[in-house]
Formats: structure tokens, C-alpha cells, sequence
């Protein structure tokens, strides 16, 4: 689907990585009788494949010289969700990478909800390297969803009505981070009185921290920004983006840039904005991802809490967060709007 209708009417080149697992499958491998110790020399094989496979399709891609697109049946960080904490550190460290590097070296991630979790029925085992059942399916598929956390540009897609409909909002998805349509759900914005007690929020979180700097000569309807991302506390490990949004057309420009290019960039700051440094602690909760950011610096700022979601009009909050008001749309919650230091202090919240 995405080749043929990227290749057709946005003459785009898309190559596709085939899912390492299945490989391996096909090579003759099954999993049965897997100790502790083979599954972690399986993981680290399966990781190798993928980073193999994913490099060097990326690698022709780019010697085309043309526009591509190059998308993963599967990710490098999805055999966390098959084997524990500690075996993945031993998989990682032995394979030379970090846990940032591989979750972000993708610039998008999106988890298509299994079949076996709202669409039962159409469940099956067709793929030969399959052999879960539903519930088993429905278990790893909530997994999968916590091993991108964190990642700037997650999206998760439900199995509300039929298969094509699913498919249709995936393709939207793409399509939006291509610049070529709107995203099919804008991101919904509320403002906190305060961060969660963390302690009632289950499964996974993770902490990432942001600074952000307003360039000179923008303006609202057309925000320039500049996105550096400390990806996980106590990690030296960061990530540069360049930022353009045009709200007049609801269409997002961001790519990747070297810390050489962040520098530059930097000296086109707006000297009359601050900048903005925010902590932010991203969960998932009822099928959806959260992102509640604490607005760290400017000090003026009194210590914001804004959250952060993609959903609809009518999605269900999680019941421990205390909602003020929402505020998507309300320029003057943008990072453009708490960059201005003449903007109106934000009262207290009472308790």
C-alpha cells in the first residue's frame, strides 16, 4: 500500500525493511527449548539483523539521490518487550549502542494495535512466524507499546472499523510527516495544576528533557524553532531539530541537524524570548501516550505543567491528572506564546 500509493502520486521511492524475526524463521530457526542464555544470544542476533538491514537499505536509499522513504516492518527496540530488563542492557552493550540511540533513530514510530486487541475475530496465523495466541498477542502488543516512550513523534493507530479504514489512518499519519496533509488528530494540549503523583501512574515512564529556542523574525501562524532533546536523565546522549510549523495550514517541517548546525542556528535566537528548558515525563494509559512536560526555566514561569496528547474530542483523560482547563489553540500556551516575557504571569494555581 505505501509503495503504491507514495510511489504513484507522490513519486516517492519507498523501500521496506523486512521484520528480522521472520527471517531468522525462514533460516530455520524456531523457539522452542530457549533458555535465558539463547534468548539473549536470539535478541542480540535479531538486533544485529535489524541494524544490518535497516543501515544498508538506508545506505542505497541515500545513493539514489532521490526523495525515499524507508520504513521498518518491525524496530530495534521492539525485542525489549520479549525479554527482561537485563537482558536487553547485556543485548544493547554488546551490540554497542544505547537505548536513545536505538529508539530514536527513527524519525517516526507508529504501533499498529494487533488484531487481537479490538479485532479478535480477524486474528490469525498466517505469518509462520506467529505462534502466540490472542491473549499472548494482546500482551506482547501492550508491551510493544511502552518501548518507545519518549519518542518525539509516536503515534499509535486502533482497530476501529475495518482494516482499510486502520491502514487509511496510518497512511495519514505518514502523509503528515511528509508535510503533504494535516495529521488525521492535532495535538491536544491541557494545562496541570500540578505534576501526577507518580507513583499512581502504572507501567512504563520515561523522562526526557528540552530546550527550546524561539528564532529571530517569527511569528505565531508560522513558528521556527529550534528542538534540542537530552533523551533520557542522566544520559549524555542528544538529539538536534530544526522546527517549523505553520499553523495556517496545520502543516509541520522538522528534521535532524548536527550539534555544528544547532550552534549556528542558536545565533539566530530571538534575543527578546526566552528560552524555554522543560522536563518531560511521557506514559501510556488507556491506549493513548501522554507527554506531561514541567516547564523548568524560565523561572517566571513558576514551574508550568502542561500535558500534552493526541487524541480525540471525546478520549478520557487519565483520572490522575489534575486538568485546570484545555488549552490547544490558545496561542499564549504555545512555546511560542511562554517565550514572550511580556506575556501575562500565570497565576497560582490554588490547591
Amino acid at each position: 500500500m505505501l509503495q503504491t500509493q507514495l510511489v504513484d502520486r507522490e513519486q516517492l521511492r519507498v523501500y521496506t525493511v523486512p521484520e528480522a524475526a521472520t527471517l531468522l524463521r525462514g533460516c530455520g530457526h524456531t523457539w522452542t527449548n530457549l533458555n535465558r542464555e539463547r534468548v539473549t544470544e536470539f535478541q542480540l542476533a535479531l538486533l544485529r539483523v535489524q541494524i544490518g538491514l535497516e543501515d544498508q537499505i538506508f545506505a542505497v536509499a541515500r545513493a539514489t539521490g532521490e526523495n525515499c522513504l524507508i520504513v521498518s516492518d518491525r524496530g530495534t527496540m521492539d525485542g525489549r518487550a520479549f525479554c527482561d530488563e537485563d537482558q536487553f542492557a547485556d543485548v544493547v552493550g554488546r551490540a554497542g549502542k544505547t537505548l536513545e540511540e536505538l529508539r530514536d533513530r527513527y524519525d517516526g514510530v507508529i504501533h499498529l494495535v494487533s488484531a487481537a486487541d479490538g479485532a479478535e475475530s480477524h486474528y490469525n496465523w498466517d505469518n509462520f512466524a506467529r505462534s502466540e495466541s490472542v491473549e499472548e498477542a494482546k500482551a506482547s502488543d501492550m508491551r510493544l507499546r511502552q518501548m518507545y516512550l519518549g519518542h518525539p513523534h509516536l503515534k499509535i493507530v486502533h482497530n476501529k472499523g475495518t482494516f482499510q479504514e486502520k491502514m487509511n489512518v496510518a497512511m495519514d499519519i505518514i502523509y503528515g510527516w511528509l508535510q503533504r496533509r494535516p495529521p488525521p488528530h492535532r495535538t491536544r494540549r491541557f494545562l496541570l495544576r500540578s505534576p501526577p503523583d507518580w507513583s499512581r501512574v502504572p507501567g512504563a515512564k520515561v523522562t526526557v528533557h528540552i530546550t527550546i529556542t524561539i528564532l529571530a523574525a517569527t511569528q505565531p501562524q508560522e513558528v521556527a524553532m529550534l528542538l534540542r532533546r537530552r533523551p533520557v536523565e542522566d544520559s549524555s546522549n542528544e538529539t538536534f531539530l530544526y522546527h517549523r510549523a505553520d499553523s495556517s495550514n496545520g502543516l509541520t517541517a522538522q528534521h535532524r541537524i548536527s550539534e555544528r548546525e544547532y550552534e549556528i542556528y542558536s545565533q539566530q535566537r530571538d534575543p527578546s524570548r526566552d528560552v524555554i528548558e522543560k522536563r518531560n515525563t511521557c506514559f501510556s494509559y488507556g491506549g493513548g501516550f501522554f507527554d506531561v512536560a514541567v516547564v523548568m526555566t524560565p523561572a517566571r514561569l513558576n514551574h508550568m505543567t502542561v500535558m500534552y496528547t493526541d487524541g480525540e474530542d471525546e478520549m478520557t483523560l487519565p483520572p490522575f491528572l489534575d486538568v485546570i482547563k484545555e488549552t490547544t489553540g490558545d496561542q499564549l500556551y504555545s512555546n511560542h506564546g511562554l517565550s514572550d516575557r511580556d506575556r501575562p504571569l500565570e497565576p497560582t494555581p490554588a490547591a
